[in-house]
């Protein structure tokens, strides 16, 4: 997805995908945030949502060594703020979304502070703040962030 895609996408059909996947497997009900707040919203916890053009994204995280997620999503539910009244975990799908990665809040909320920028999304005209991501070492995540199939 290049930067137009991305900002010009409309994330209702993962939202729905994400909420039948709960309320089917774990019989939790999550009913769909504002367009600027978090995706899904429950009781117990929230949900935020990528979808990013990778055809596996456990593969790619493997490949570069890191799981990653969005600083811009960091800034607004892992700021050390919000996620004192709010947790919020963190959902990746593929491409196809036949597939998603869950990371809980717990072990993003190490790894907070654990920056990368993506110099390769400069030349396809991504500004800092959208080529700099937070990073989970992928040692550090692989036991704990789950990979679902849908």
């Amino acid at each position: 997805m290049n930067k137009y895609q991305m900002r010009k996408y409309s994330d209702e059909e993962d939202r729905a995908l994400i909420t039948e996947w709960f309320r089917d497997k774990h019989d939790v009900v999550l009913t769909p945030g504002g367009h600027y707040d978090v995706d899904l919203e429950g009781d117990e916890y929230d949900i935020e949502i990528s979808h990013l053009s990778f055809e596996d994204v456990w593969y790619q995280y493997e490949k570069e060594g890191r799981f990653r997620i969005e600083i811009r999503k960091r800034n607004h539910y892992w700021d050390g703020t919000y996620n004192k009244t709010h947790t919020t975990h963190f959902v990746v799908l593929n491409k196809k979304a036949n597939q998603f990665l869950l990371y809980p809040q717990d072990l993003i909320m190490e790894y907070t502070n654990n920056e990368v920028e993506l110099g390769y999304l400069k030349k396809l005209g991504f500004n800092l703040k959208e080529r700099t991501f937070m990073c989970i070492p992928f040692d550090a995540g692989k036991d704990i962030i789950k990979k679902y199939d849908i």
